[in-house]
């Protein structure tokens, strides 16, 4: 059995990060199931290198190709005119792939977004091709680009939802807005929740008996620096300004010079200088470990309305989880709904909570406890219960 992926990734410490984890830690896991593993990569926005890579796949180059990666690489666009270019480049990648490689009916090609599920569908029905179409539905939002650009990438949505093989889901949350928007559901041919991706191939860190002691280790995976970055300062400076001792480490996009103009435009932020440590993007395995040794882990989302959280399955909270520390987090969806109903962390509904739900973690060890195996509870469950690979037993 073959699974190709044709998705997005990130780069971090040269190394490849798709949907779930680095991608030789993706690979390591089809392996270990006897499952041939290829994959297309696609940088995303942000990304210094924007050119397409590609894993045990073969790919040909053509001038409209080259010429949309030479724009994508030395040009600056706003956002829409940025996601155009993207998606033909991906377009034209997954042409690209199909053109240049054989795929036969025991192949499956998982297709993270529609742009890459939309060639896949129509190049089979042209050119009578018989591998199998899975549209996995990962980035959903409706009020991310312009209202013409949100309509075009919805009506993607509905034809390759109707159109594949199977469709995935690492939220269900998607289905349901599917079905506000007048879907018919019954055409969505073979529904998988896939909640948790792939969380067996986190590290396997002992439950620890975990005692706060001074100072208090805060963490956060920043992925959101414009928002998230001015409540975890603002954590941190009630934290001071209570003479609560704590140090936050920041992972992930924050630089200096986020943190930079962020003191200027809120002064009173610098106090908090000694206290805080940038770590940049790390390996997967840096950050288990930086996450397991910290006390507390912050998961900061706008409180109403973000695509992350409502539509996706944060994969910070699940590492959190795994690694069996508590969550203050803000924000709605199922990940975060998750954090209260499993009493693994404090939901805050307003940035001024944040402080008063550390000092309830910080001043009750008997509730830091508890918060403690909740949590890591919930971590092992994603790991006996890897939904995605029930979802490949289904297609063995």
């Amino acid at each position: 059995m073959k699974i190709t992926f044709l998705t997005y990734t990130n780069i971090s410490c040269g190394i490849d990060y798709i949907i779930f984890d680095s991608i030789d830690r993706v690979r390591k896991y089809f392996d270990k199931n006897n499952i041939e593993f290829c994959a297309l990569l696609q940088p995303m926005p942000g990304e210094s290198d924007l050119n397409i890579r590609t894993y045990k796949l073969n790919i040909k180059n053509s001038f409209i190709f080259t010429y949309f990666q030479y724009l994508l690489n030395k040009l600056s666009f706003n956002r829409n005119k940025t996601s155009v270019l993207l998606k033909i480049r991906d377009l034209w990648s997954v042409l690209s792939i199909l053109n240049s490689n054989k795929f036969s009916s025991d192949d499956y090609i998982i297709a993270v977004e529609s742009i890459n599920c939309l060639p896949l569908i129509c190049y089979r029905f042209f050119f009578t091709k018989h591998y199998k179409v899975i549209n996995f539905c990962n980035d959903y939002s409706d009020n991310r680009y312009s209202f013409f650009l949100n309509y075009i990438y919805n009506s993607l949505d509905k034809f390759c939802a109707y159109n594949s093989d199977y469709n995935i889901l690492m939220n269900m949350n998607i289905q349901h807005s599917r079905k506000e928007k007048g879907y018919d559901l019954a055409r969505i041919s073979s529904l998988f929740d896939i909640s948790g991706g792939i969380s067996s191939s986190f590290a396997n860190y002992p439950f620890k008996s975990r005692i706060i002691k001074k100072p208090v280790k805060l963490i956060y995976a920043s992925r959101d620096i414009v928002y998230g970055l001015k409540i975890v300062f603002q954590l941190l400076f009630d934290c001071l300004s209570n003479s609560i001792d704590a140090h936050l480490v920041i992972t992930g996009h924050c630089t200096e010079y986020d943190v930079k103009n962020l003191f200027l435009k809120y002064p009173h932020f610098q106090v908090c200088s000694d206290f805080f440590s940038l770590t940049g993007f790390v390996s997967t395995q840096d950050l288990d470990e930086f996450i397991y040794n910290s006390d507390i882990g912050l998961a900061i989302y706008p409180f109403v309305g973000n695509s992350s959280s409502v539509f996706g399955d944060p994969e910070k909270i699940r590492r959190y989880f795994n690694s069996g520390i508590p969550i203050i987090a803000s924000g709605t969806g199922e990940a975060i709904d998750l954090i209260s109903s499993t009493k693994s962390g404090i939901l805050c509904e307003s940035s001024s909570e944040f402080i008063s739900a550390l000092i309830s973690l910080v001043d009750n060890p008997l509730l830091y406890s508890e918060c403690c195996f909740n949590s890591y509870q919930v971590g092992r469950s994603y790991k006996t219960n890897d939904k995605f690979m029930n979802f490949i037993n289904h297609l063995i």
